[in-house]
């Protein structure tokens, strides 16, 4: 990833988290409004948050954050793989700790 590359994610999140913020406010008021006023009547702000929720989503798409967030928890490298696989030599010590020591501690 070059400096421009990482200087545009920073400005894309940015961007997104101003969304977010807007997004976040923007809800509590319409669910306070509710509140003070239409109580006994139907949570209406349901409709603007899911819609609003959908066109957040979108907009993280097409600035590529989600994508990002997604491949960060669910596509997890293991570390301890790729030095494996680079150092094929490297072998890790392993060692064994007498459980039954501290099982009956009280």
């Amino acid at each position: 990833m070059t400096e421009s590359d990482t200087q545009n994610t920073i400005i894309s999140l940015r961007k997104f988290l101003t969304e977010l913020v807007v997004f976040s406010l923007g809800n509590v008021l319409f669910t306070l409004i509710w509140f003070t006023y239409d109580r006994q009547c139907v949570f209406w702000p349901k409709y603007v948050m899911f819609v609003w929720g959908i066109s957040l989503v979108a907009s993280a798409c097409r600035q590529g954050i989600l994508e990002h967030y997604v491949t960060k928890l669910f596509i997890h490298t293991n570390k301890e793989e790729e030095h494996k696989q680079e150092n094929p030599e490297a072998k890790q010590k392993q060692t064994r700790v007498p459980l039954y020591k501290y099982w009956n501690k009280k």
